[in-house]
C-alpha cells in the first residue's frame, strides 16, 4: 500500500516509503497493526521472515499503527511498502464508492463480462442487514429499559409511601406545632431529591464505567466520552423521583393530625 488509509494512524515509528529498487537481500520495512504486534510481542526493529511462493523474504518492523476495523475498508495486520511484492502472485482488493443502487447491477454485469473471476461484495447491503438486526435488538433493549423504569417507579412509590407512613406521627406532631403543608412538602422534595440525584449519579457512573471497560477491553475499539448528554439524565431522574414521592405521600400529608395523635 503506498499510503495509509483514512482508517489508519501511525502510533510509533516512521511511515513507510516506496522502495525504488529492492534486491530481496535487505530486510523490507514493515508496518504492523498495534494489537497484532502486541500479541506476537513484536517491537520496532524486530525482524520477521516470510515465505513468498517459496522465496524467503525478511522484514523489519518500522512502525506500528492503529486500525479502525469498523471502517469497512480493506485493512491488514501487516503492510509492506510499494516496490517489493508487485511481481508476486496477488489478489487485488478495491473499494468503489459513489454508485447509485440502480447502477450497481449494471456495473457488475459489465465488469463480469470482461473479467469473470472478479467477485463483488455489496458492503452497503451488508451494512443495511446489520443495521436491521441492530434495530431489532434495540427494540428489545428499549422494552427491557421500559420495564426496568416501570418496576423502579413502583419500588420507589412503595418506598416513599412506606417511609411517609412510618413517620406519620412525626408529620402530625409538626402540623400541631405549626408546620404547614408546604413545609412538609418541601421536606419530602429535599429528602427524595437528594436520594434520586445520588442514585442516578452513581448509576450513570457505574454504567459508563462498565460500558468503557467492555468497549475497550472486549471490543477493543476507541471510546468517545459523551458526558453532557449522559449527565442530563441526573436532573430528569431526580424530578421523576421527587414527583413519585410526592404522589405517594400526598394523601398522608393532607390528612388531619388529630387522627394519628389520638391513636397514640
Amino acid at each position: 500500500r503506498p499510503a495509509l488509509a483514512d482508517s489508519e494512524k501511525v502510533l510509533e515509528g516512521e511511515p513507510l516509503i516506496k522502495l525504488q529498487a529492492y534486491d530481496w537481500q535487505t530486510p523490507v520495512p514493515l508496518s504492523l497493526e498495534t494489537r497484532f504486534a502486541e500479541e506476537l510481542k513484536l517491537e520496532i526493529g524486530d525482524k520477521m521472515l516470510f515465505d513468498i511462493q517459496g522465496l524467503p523474504l525478511e522484514g523489519v518492523v518500522q512502525n506500528t499503527r492503529k486500525v479502525s476495523w469498523n471502517s469497512f475498508q480493506p485493512n491488514f495486520f501487516i503492510i509492506m511498502p510499494p516496490g517489493v511484492l508487485e511481481e508476486a502472485p496477488m489478489t487485488i482488493l478495491a473499494t468503489i464508492t459513489g454508485l447509485k443502487n440502480d447502477d450497481k447491477m449494471l456495473f457488475q454485469k459489465r465488469v463480469l463480462q470482461q473479467a469473470p473471476n472478479i467477485s463483488f461484495v455489496d458492503v452497503q447491503d451488508v451494512i443495511q442487514k446489520v443495521l436491521y438486526v441492530l434495530d431489532q435488538l434495540s427494540i428489545a433493549v428499549y422494552l427491557l429499559a421500559g420495564l426496568a423504569i416501570l418496576s423502579g417507579l413502583v419500588v420507589l412509590y412503595s418506598i416513599a409511601r412506606y417511609e411517609v407512613k412510618m413517620e406519620t406521627w412525626m408529620f402530625s406532631l409538626l402540623k400541631v406545632l405549626g408546620a404547614d403543608f408546604q413545609l412538609l412538602r418541601k421536606w419530602i422534595i429535599v429528602r427524595f431529591g437528594i436520594l434520586g440525584f445520588t442514585a442516578s449519579f452513581l448509576g450513570i457512573l457505574l454504567s459508563m464505567g462498565f460500558a468503557y471497560m467492555f468497549w475497550v477491553f472486549v471490543v477493543k475499539d476507541s471510546w468517545h466520552w459523551v458526558i453532557s448528554e449522559v449527565l442530563i439524565l441526573c436532573p430528569i431522574i431526580t424530578l421523576v423521583c421527587v414527583a413519585t414521592a410526592l404522589l405517594a405521600s400526598q394523601k398522608i400529608l393532607q390528612s388531619r393530625p388529630q387522627l394519628f395523635l389520638d391513636s397514640r
